[in-house]
C-alpha cells in the first residue's frame, strides 16, 4: 500500500507502485487526496476524500512541533499518512497492510510477510538509530496495534518529525511493537550492537532497508544538497562499511542479496531510493545495474549522461526493458 498526499502524483511514484503490484500477489492499492484519475495496471487507487476524516491529524498536527514551513509541511505529511492508513483499515475492514513509501522498492516482499506473521502480532517498523525508525516499510498484521500508535503519537506531541516519535512509540510501554533490522544487520560484526532492542536478521531471513542502501546505490533527494547526485552517499546512523558491500540478485526469484567481503549473503527485501531517479522505478535491468555499479570504490555522478548510459545497456548488462 502506497499514500501519496498532494495535488498531483509524480511518475516515479506511479511506477513504483505498479512495480509493487507486479512483486506482491496480493492486491496493492494507493491511497490519493489528488483529483486526478489515474489508470495503473494492477493497482488500485482510492481517492481517500471520500471516507478519510482528517479533524483528528489537524488536532494532532497543531500540538506537534512540526514545522509547517519545511517543504510545505512535509513532516506533517509523513506522520498524516498513519492517520490515513489507520482509517483506511477501519474503513476497509482490512486487518493487515504492508505499507511502503514511493520511493520504495521491495524484492521477494510475501516471503517477508509469512516470517513477520510468525514473529508475532502488532507492527513492524525499520530502525536504524536511537532517536529514529523510517517508516519506509511498515508491516501491521493487527490493526489495533496501529490505533494504539495513533494514540500515542496525539499524546506525545512536541517531537521533531514523523521518524523520532515512530522511535519514541517503539520505546514505548507495553507489547505489539517491533524494531525491523536494518543496513548494519548485513555485516555479522554489528548485529546487536544497537542499545534498542530489535529483531535479527535471521528473526525475518534478511534486513530491511530504512534508507542507507539506497542512499548508497542512487544518493538521496535533490532537495537536500545544493551538490550533484552521486551515488555512495553514506547516511550517518549506519557504523557499516559501505565499500565493502557487495549484492547478488536473482532475476527468476525477485530476491537481492547483500554481504560484506568475507560474510555470507543477506536478502535485502527492499531498497529506499530517495534520490527518486525515475530510471530506478521505470527498468529493473538498470535498478540492477546501479546496485552493481555502487561496488565501485569511487562515487558515480548520477546525472543525465551516465543514466543515458545505463538506459542504452552500455555498461555490458544489454537493453534494459521498461516496466510493463
Amino acid at each position: 500500500m502506497l499514500i501519496h498526499l498532494g495535488r498531483s502524483i509524480p511518475l516515479y511514484v506511479r511506477i513504483s507502485a505498479r512495480r509493487a503490484a507486479k512483486s506482491f500477489p496480493g492486491l496493492t492499492y494507493l491511497l490519493k487526496n489528488s483529483p486526478n484519475r489515474y489508470t495503473i495496471r494492477g493497482v488500485r487507487t482510492v481517492d481517500l476524500r471520500q471516507w478519510y476524516l482528517p479533524s483528528r491529524f489537524e488536532a494532532f498536527a497543531k500540538s506537534s512541533g512540526f514545522s509547517e514551513d519545511f517543504r510545505d509541511g512535509f513532516w506533517l505529511k509523513t506522520a498524516e499518512r498513519f492517520f490515513v492508513l489507520h482509517d483506511w483499515m477501519s474503513f476497509s475492514g482490512h486487518t493487515k497492510a504492508i505499507h511502503i513509501e514511493s520511493d520504495v522498492v521491495v524484492f521477494g516482499i510475501y516471503s517477508l510477510i509469512t516470517r513477520l506473521d510468525a514473529v508475532g502480532m502488532g507492527i513492524f517498523i525499520p530502525r536504524d538509530a536511537q532517536s529514529r525508525a523510517v517508516g519506509s516499510l511498515v508491516y501491521i498484521n493487527k490493526a489495533e496495534e496501529l490505533s494504539n500508535m495513533i494514540s500515542f503519537f496525539e499524546r506525545t506531541g512536541l517531537i521533531t518529525n514523523e521518524m523520532g516519535l515512530l522511535a519514541a512509540y517503539l520505546d514505548s510501554e507495553g507489547g505489539g511493537k517491533f524494531s525491523l533490522p536494518t543496513a548494519d544487520s548485513i555485516d555479522a560484526s554489528l548485529r546487536g550492537s544497537r542499545p534498542w532492542t530489535s529483531l535479527s536478521a535471521t528473526d525475518i531471513g534478511g534486513v530491511v532497508d530504512a534508507a542507507g542502501l539506497g542512499q548508497w546505490v542512487a544518493g538521496i533527494d535533490p532537495r537536500n544538497t545544493k551538490k550533484a547526485i552521486s551515488n555512495h552517499f553514506r547516511n550517518e546512523c549506519n557504523d557499516l562499511e559501505f565499500s565493502n558491500l557487495r549484492f547478488r540478485f536473482d532475476p527468476m526469484a525477485q530476491i537481492l542479496w547483500a554481504r560484506v567481503k568475507g560474510g555470507g549473503n543477506v536478502r535485502v527485501f527492499n531498497l529506499h531510493l530517495h534520490s527518486k531517479k525515475t530510471i530506478c522505478f521505470l527498468s529493473q535491468t538498470a535498478l540492477i545495474l546501479l546496485v552493481k555499479l555502487s561496488e565501485i570504490q569511487r562515487p558515480i555522478p548520477l546525472e543525465s549522461s551516465t543514466l543515458k548510459l545505463v538506459r542504452r545497456g552500455l555498461l555490458g548488462l544489454g537493453r534494459p526493458k521498461k516496466l510493463r
